[in-house]
């Protein structure tokens, strides 16, 4: 039959497997963990950290499993000091990794890390140095009454400094995880749930060991419980997403907003949508993990600028039943810690209103046009039809008078000028309705209207006209809007001379200048003059449309009027306008 003994044995051979397994099944939960959280992850929030804490605690398990199958006191020693490195850093990688997923990255920093970091580093020089001086633990032997051998060992002053700082961070990482899950500005209760339940029994049990209260006598069963543990944080990663982007988005966030604010992920998934956006697109609930393609299926534009992170905005239209709503959509990258985007957030704006304001603005501005063009065309009958029918009327005045003075005979030339000059207005009237169309071509014959129109003051008048148009062919290269404008400047400067200035001359110049890039029209009379200071006021007051009217076209073409003038002296007229290089270029090319 066995003896006691052998029972005893065989119970203790049975313990020991049980441990070693439960240490290499924690080692593996662990490293699977860790390599899932690496590879699909490990931008997330927070991630780096809980990486570092599953680096840690692999060192942790992997050696308690060396120390526990090590045969002798000093490979069993040495594995223990390298245990203590977990012991010394892994309460300020999970202070870390509390307010950094809890929204509260900006709080650590490189400098803060290694004021944290600095006390760990001291201790872990006492330990490995031990031997010298025994502050973190002395009288060690090997107790063999055990499964497998165990260290004796006293704990020295070092020791409990280190105990006392590590569960200080711990408690306090701790704290700011419930805080966070309780207020919902950082976790989730659930998320809350599995990282106390996973975390809590860990410290728990590893409180119990360190002061001697260990369920199992002797046996440190905290690295055999990391397996366990590490499934239920896991849980909390990758099922609830303790990583997830929500923390963040739920502190700018304010569910009460007019504006629909929509947090996605570097996967396009939806993180977060507040009221407002979840009754734009009609969802009863958070389309959470839902992907962008899902949610904005009916809205093309919307779903393209949500899948390309280089648009900044995008308008989109929503059909209400009653009417259709515009919304103009704003997007940002959501960073932790710059450059590396984690997400994206969206903000919806109504734009509804916006539009018909705008639209009403677009409707003025058409009618302010339309007004423009109408004063256009004013100005256009002033100096084209306006001057022609006044000159008929002077000449059927004149022929009245001459009908009563002189006889019929004598009126034969006069009637067959007026009928010229009708025919003339005929024309006039139709080129002007050619123009408005776009068919009339003034490049062709813009130098010979300007000869007909001295020709014409020539002919209805004794004013001597003198043509001087060495630079015609730079006046070429204008588009046919501008030659237009200034044929009419011309008309009405010579129609005013023609009715105002008892002039017996009259001098017309095109002139260029390359030196000025500008090309300038001069019309001299040596008639009566007029005052400027009485010119002006008329101006004013409204009471001469001739010089208003000249000063308003040449705005429109950017040219600048110059009118000099006194009693007695005659008076200039310079038109300067403001020539393209290439006019110059082309027609240098032409008449080289």
């Amino acid at each position: 039959m066995p003896t006691d003994s052998t029972k005893g044995m065989v119970i203790m051979a049975y313990e020991y497997g049980i441990y070693i397994a439960a240490l290499i099944l924690s080692l593996l939960v662990t490293t699977c963990v860790g390599s899932y959280l690496l590879f699909k992850s490990r931008k997330a929030k927070g991630a780096p950290y809980f990486l570092m804490m599953l680096f840690l605690v692999i060192l942790w398990t992997g050696g308690t499993l060396f120390e526990t199958v090590g045969a002798s006191l000093s490979v069993k020693i040495f594995w223990v000091q390298v245990q203590y490195i977990t012991f010394c850093y892994l309460p300020v990688v999970l202070l870390a990794l509390s307010v950094s997923v809890t929204g509260h990255a900006n709080w650590i920093s490189r400098r803060r890390l290694a004021v944290f970091s600095l006390m760990p580093s001291i201790l872990m020089g006492l330990v490995w140095t031990n031997q010298h001086h025994g502050l973190i633990r002395n009288n060690e032997y090997l107790v063999m009454a055990h499964a497998f051998p165990v260290i004796h060992k006293t704990y020295g002053p070092g020791f409990y400094l280190l105990v006392f700082y590590a569960y200080t961070l711990m408690l306090t990482a701790l704290l700011i995880f419930i805080h966070a899950g309780v207020t919902g500005k950082g976790i989730t209760r659930k998320q809350l749930g599995f990282v106390l339940a996973g975390v809590g029994i860990l410290v728990l049990s590893n409180i119990l060991y360190t002061f001697g209260m260990s369920p199992i006598e002797a046996y440190d069963i905290t690295p055999a419980l990391i397996g366990p543990c590490g499934l239920i944080i896991s849980i909390g990663i990758f099922y609830h997403r303790l990583f997830d982007l929500m923390p963040i988005a739920r502190n700018r966030v304010v569910e009460t907003m007019g504006a629909a604010m929509v947090v996605m992920d570097m996967d396009h998934r939806i993180v977060d949508m507040n009221p407002a956006a979840q009754s734009m697109f009609k969802l009863s609930s958070i389309a959470k993990n839902q992907p962008a393609e899902a949610v904005f299926s009916d809205q093309l534009p919307l779903l393209t600028a949500s899948l390309d992170n280089q648009i900044g905005s995008r308008e989109f239209s929503i059909n209400t039943g009653t009417e259709d709503r515009y919304y103009e959509a704003f997007f940002s990258m959501l960073y932790e810690k710059a450059p590396v985007p984690i997400g994206k957030l969206m903000v919806i704006h109504d734009v509804t209103d916006k539009r018909k304001i705008a639209a009403v603005h677009l409707e003025q501005q058409r009618r302010l046009a339309v007004a423009e063009e109408k004063e256009r065309m004013a100005r256009d009958l002033h100096d084209n039809l306006g001057q022609v029918l006044g000159f008929i009327n002077m000449q059927a005045q004149g022929i009245q008078r001459e009908l009563t003075q002189m006889g019929v005979e004598n009126v034969h030339g006069r009637l067959q000028q007026l009928a010229d000059t009708t025919r003339l207005a005929h024309g006039e009237i139709r080129a002007y309705i050619r123009s408005v169309r776009g068919t009339a071509d003034h490049r062709q014959h813009f130098l010979k209207a300007i000869e007909n129109e001295t020709a014409r003051l020539q002919q209805a008048t004794a004013i001597a006209c003198h043509l001087e148009t060495p630079a015609a062919h730079f006046f070429q290269q204008m588009a046919a809007s501008m030659q237009l404008q200034l044929l009419n400047m011309i008309r009405e400067a010579l129609n005013n001379i023609r009715k105002h200035a008892a002039a017996a001359n009259v001098n017309l110049r095109l002139e260029a200048s390359v030196e000025e890039q500008q090309l300038t029209i001069i019309i001299e009379d040596d008639g009566i003059g007029f005052d400027p200071t009485e010119a002006k006021r008329r101006v004013a007051a409204k009471e001469s449309f001739g010089l208003t009217i000249l000063e308003e076209r040449a705005r429109e073409i950017g040219a600048n009027l110059v009118i000099r003038s006194a009693t007695g002296q005659g008076t200039t007229v310079r038109i300067n306008v403001p020539a393209q290089k290439e006019w110059f270029n082309a027609t240098s090319s032409l008449t080289g």
